[in-house]
């Protein structure tokens, strides 16, 4: 969000997307949350082209990234990436518990 408002304004392109960037991780340190794809996501964003093509791009690099994090922690045998593993049966198990859990009557 903070990129789209960056968007908006009327600068130059390198000035929008420097902003962007720099205010994104500004905002992600002060919240303690710091993520460096929302850095990059934040500079394809703040161009103002909003396509496939830019949407691909940043979750490709996501993907890639990880890829990457979870074969590099999975090649030590004390570590393990991730350490959770959802199954579509476990997701059903939450959910049913979390239905009788708040309808007595189900």
């Amino acid at each position: 969000t903070i990129a789209i408002a960056v968007s908006r304004l009327d600068w130059e392109l390198w000035l929008r997307q420097s902003f962007a960037t720099a205010l994104a991780i500004t905002a992600m340190v002060k919240f303690g949350v710091t993520h460096p794809p929302a850095g990059a996501a934040a500079l394809i964003f703040s161009s103002g082209e909003f396509d496939w093509a830019n949407l691909g791009t940043m979750l490709l690099g996501n993907a890639i990234a990880i890829t990457t994090a979870m074969v590099i922690n999975n090649l030590d045998t004390g570590r393990q990436y991730p350490t959770v593993s959802y199954s579509l049966v476990m997701w059903q198990r939450r959910f049913v518990s979390l239905l009788v859990l708040t309808n007595p009557v189900f």
